[in-house]
């Protein structure tokens, strides 16, 4: 029998065919952008100096970006932080509640002055401690800037330094 008229062949053939066609749309298919919410995909970013070092800080200043914060992330760049600001000064407070990064803490002023800082502070092991702590600053301030733990001490940043926003 000729393999050109056996009906296995042919069966196997078409799948064949089909399963070429299928794989390429696939491909193809996973290629496409994909859409997004852009409510929660778009990042502002700004930069912030004090003396002569910068770091490119991500905007939190609505009330849902304030709340999550830095929560889940495995992973900050060197010099990036998070950029926290408020409508008015006030003691805010903040905890590591699902925070994964151990961080610096800055409160600033109206001005961008250092008013408090937290240098360090670990996440929060919910298991260990069935209430996360919160970190208060002393005085009213009106923004807060999240950094990688070490940077305060490795910058040199002391109470009274001026950020600016460029």
């Amino acid at each position: 029998m000729n393999r050109d008229n056996n009906p296995i062949f042919l069966v196997f053939l078409v799948l064949l065919v089909i399963g070429v066609y299928t794989m390429d749309i696939l491909l193809l298919v996973d290629m496409l952008p994909k859409t997004v919410d852009t409510d929660k995909s778009v990042v502002q970013l700004v930069n912030l100096r004090v003396r002569d070092k910068i770091v490119r800080a991500e905007l939190a200043d609505t009330p849902d970006r304030r709340t999550t914060g830095l929560m889940f992330r495995e992973f900050m760049e060197k010099d990036s932080g998070m950029f926290f600001v408020f409508s008015s000064a006030g003691l805010h407070s903040f905890w590591m509640k699902d925070t994964k990064l151990p961080l610096d803490i800055l409160w600033l002023d109206d001005k961008y002055k250092v008013i408090y800082m937290r240098q360090n502070v670990q996440p929060c092991d919910e298991l260990a401690t069935p209430v996360c702590p919160s970190y208060v600053p002393e005085s009213k301030a009106r923004y807060v800037l999240e950094v990688n733990a070490g940077w305060v001490g490795k910058n040199g940043i002391m109470l009274g330094d001026q950020f600016k926003v460029l």
